[in-house]
């Protein structure tokens, strides 16, 4: 119990982070595009993002993963509601307010097509952890 309750934990910090720092990697990206930055700032700038939203992927992957085997089939509306509520509700509430919902709702729903494919692709991942 106290290892499932510490790889929560873990999941729970590293999707905060992960969220946090991509709303942040695009803020600057729009602040510096308006700005005029020079092509490297550019570049380093949209290549942080790039990495933050493959993060973001992965952790929403396994939200979405474990919704999957919690709610069973049926219940797209129930899970799509349980991920979002997970995101937000780990970070502060001062940073909730800077993420817009319908671009994490199409994070979440962008990430659930991924997951799907995947599901297919090794239906293992979505039985029980023993």
């Amino acid at each position: 119990m106290k290892e499932i309750l510490l790889e929560s934990l873990g999941m729970v910090i590293s999707i905060a982070v992960v969220v946090l720092l991509y709303v942040v990697a695009i803020a600057l990206k729009r602040f510096f595009a308006q700005k005029g930055a020079s092509d490297a700032g550019q570049a380093a700038i949209s290549a942080a993002c790039s990495i933050a939203k493959k993060l973001l992927n992965q952790m929403l992957f396994g939200a979405l993963t474990a919704a999957e085997r919690d709610w069973g089939g049926g219940t797209g509306a129930a899970k799509l509601d349980t991920v979002r509520e997970k995101v937000l509700s780990l970070l502060p509430e001062s940073v909730r307010g800077l993420i817009p919902a319908d671009w994490l709702q199409r994070m979440i729903e962008a990430g659930l097509a991924e997951a799907k494919q995947k599901w297919r692709q090794i239906p293992a991942l979505l039985k029980p952890n023993e």
